[in-house]
């Protein structure tokens, strides 16, 4: 018992000792800062680096090194960094060394977003970093008029399905938001553009346009359709090109049974057109 409690004891005493020479001031007046240690954490963009915090530091005169600890000014250089909008996090402390160690956590955007106020990337918060010519980051697109930052966000679980799915990925290439029940999605493919409504059920929705692509497209034509709407449950409504002034709309039930029209139903269909006109 009396061998628990020794050991119980040393190990209370180590750690009030480590923490002690970590966390307590004991620099006098008149020690100096003898270094700096920037720390970025990795991420699958590079766009933060070491030289540029370095050099936030020198023109807002706040590096540290050399000077007074006294003087060392953690919590303006914290708080400045924090301040930042391509910061997601930033911690600074000074260690028993009289190294000043700097933290930084870049923000992690999920989308680029367009709309009246100007460019800017997205996080998961909502928290907003201006875009300009020294930083592009390959992510979803998406442009229209927004009343708050966060409701771009709404997007985010049909943008992530879009990310894992690589057919979809390299599809699409652009999402814009008309109003809150028109929101059109931008392919790859020229010539026509896809009304998701809204992005309720975006799964089943993209499984009928997938048989929309592998069954009718094909057949009818990769440039017949201008606009295809997947609004509704259970059809697709398609608008073909307008050559006169009207529109013309063709409707495909996904959920049928019948076989994808044959290229001579197409032909027989646009024969009986020509006739009734």
């Amino acid at each position: 018992m009396k061998k628990i409690l020794l050991i119980t004891t040393a190990v209370i005493l180590a750690v009030y000792l480590i923490a002690t020479f970590f966390w307590t001031g004991k620099f006098s007046a008149g020690e100096t800062c003898t270094g700096l240690t920037v720390n970025i954490e990795e991420s699958s963009t590079n766009y933060v680096t070491k030289e540029f915090i370095l050099s936030e530091l020198d023109r807002e005169r706040l590096n540290p090194k050399n000077k007074p600890v006294s003087e060392a000014g953690i919590d303006k250089i914290e708080a400045m960094f924090n301040g930042k909008d391509y910061v997601e996090s930033a911690e600074c402390y000074i260690t028993n060394d009289g190294i000043v160690h700097l933290d930084i956590v870049p923000i992690k955007p999920v989308m680029r977003v367009f709309d009246s106020t100007g460019s800017y990337y997205l996080n998961r918060q909502g928290k907003r970093m201006a875009a300009n010519a020294n930083i592009f980051i390959d992510l979803p697109v998406v442009t229209g008029n927004f009343t708050n930052y966060t409701e771009p966000l709404k997007l985010l679980p049909m943008l992530e399905y879009i990310e894992k799915d690589e057919f979809l990925r390299n599809l699409v290439t652009q999402v814009e938001v008309k109003d809150t029940n028109n929101i059109f999605i931008v392919p790859n493919i020229v010539g026509h553009i896809i009304n998701m409504g809204t992005t309720d059920h975006f799964q089943s929705k993209f499984a009928k346009l997938m048989r929309m692509y592998k069954e009718v497209m094909p057949v009818k034509g990769w440039e017949t359709y201008d606009t295809i709407n997947l609004k509704w449950d259970h059809q697709i409504v398609a608008t073909k090109r307008n050559k006169k002034s009207r529109l013309s709309i063709e409707t495909y039930d996904p959920t049928t049974e019948e076989e994808a029209p044959t290229l001579e139903m197409v032909e027989k269909s646009e024969k009986k057109k020509t006739t009734d006109n």
